[in-house]
């Protein structure tokens, strides 16, 4: 608590190192979320190149403008995914 007690008097900040991981998981943990943030440039749209997501299990995730390039979603569910934007 008293983390939360020195960010919200501006007493402090949080860095977080933002990686693929980390985004994926937002995506589908919290994909209404997710998407604000990236709409809002708050956080980097994901970028997955020649990533591996065979069998990967992305019900519902957002991944609105998601750079999949070359990636390999073979067997991977994708239902309920928003896609919009994604290449």
């Amino acid at each position: 608590m008293a983390l939360f007690a020195d960010l919200t008097e501006g007493r402090g900040s949080i860095t977080v190192e933002w990686t693929p991981l980390r985004a994926l998981w937002l995506a589908t943990a919290y994909p209404a979320y997710s998407g604000w943030l990236v709409r809002h440039g708050l956080v980097p749209a994901i970028s997955l190149t020649s990533a591996n997501l065979t069998s990967a299990n992305l019900y519902g995730a957002d991944l609105t403008s998601a750079n999949l390039t070359g990636a390999d979603l073979t067997g991977a569910n994708l239902t309920g995914a928003d896609l919009t934007g994604a290449r």
